[in-house]
Formats: structure tokens, C-alpha cells, sequence
């Protein structure tokens, strides 16, 4: 379920382990998702602007 709120695709191998993409995600203090952004792309000026934001709301 958590990998689903976040946007973290997967698929297990035949090894047992999994495949998966990296996600970084930004939470408030009350553990609500504010922003996510894929770790191996570009930084995305969006996501910085989130941090910014919820620091600016502290």
C-alpha cells in the first residue's frame, strides 16, 4: 500500500528479490505526502519549491 501512495513501481525477481524504482518523498509533520520526485532524474525546481514551502509554513 505504501509503495502505491508513493508512486514506487515494483516487481519481484526470480532471485526473491525485487526491482524497483527510487523515490524520494517529501513529508510534512503530520506524515502527509507533499511532494515526490523520481531520484534518478533531473532535480525537479517543483520538489525544491515544496521543501521550500514547508519550511516557510513552519
Amino acid at each position: 500500500m505504501l509503495a502505491g501512495v508513493l508512486g514506487i513501481a515494483y516487481r519481484p525477481l526470480p532471485d526473491g528479490s525485487f526491482s524497483h524504482n527510487v523515490v524520494v518523498a517529501l513529508l510534512d509533520a503530520d506524515g502527509r505526502v507533499r511532494a515526490t520526485i523520481d531520484a534518478s532524474a533531473a532535480i525537479d525546481p517543483g520538489f525544491v519549491q515544496a521543501i521550500l514551502d514547508l519550511q516557510a509554513s513552519r
